[in-house]
């Protein structure tokens, strides 16, 4: 693992979906940090979200996102109160236990999940779809080639 390095992401459900909804992956491959997707936010997305899962898995496979497991005792021991463990679901308490076990960014748009977080991990730095889309739009006319046809 990459720990205590602030150019990896780990991403929730909440913020991942926004992406796979539109197709638009491609956007996550221009950008210069790496994605990690936790085996509960697969879950997650595979329970839920059934053609996004294809997407999912494509992406996976392609390397554009990274999945890791989380183990149960490392979860547990790192989300915080058993208050904050039954307010949020597997997929946020996963993503936020990798960001704060590694040093790591946390994608999430979910604002109970993000108070949370921060509850936990004062410091963690949080990225939005908001934030990202900042970053995609700012870069994107700059590279020209890589715009949607």
């Amino acid at each position: 693992m990459d720990t205590n390095d602030a150019t990896v992401v780990a991403v929730d459900t909440s913020e991942l979906i926004n992406f796979l909804c539109i197709d638009r992956m491609d956007l996550i491959d221009f950008h210069s940090h790496t994605f990690v997707v936790t085996d509960y936010v697969a879950e997650e997305v595979e329970n839920h979200y059934a053609d996004e899962r294809k997407r999912l898995d494509a992406v996976i496979k392609s390397g554009v996102l990274r999945e890791e497991r989380v183990d149960a005792s490392t979860l547990a021991s790192t989300s915080g109160s058993s208050a904050a463990s039954r307010r949020l679901g597997l997929g946020e308490r996963s993503a936020i236990t990798l960001a704060v076990s590694n040093g790591w960014l946390l994608a999430i748009d979910d604002r109970r999940a993000t108070k949370e977080a921060r509850k936990i991990s004062p410091k963690l730095r949080i990225l939005t779809t908001q934030d990202l889309g900042y970053v995609f739009a700012s870069w994107l006319p700059r590279h020209p080639d890589r715009r949607e046809s």
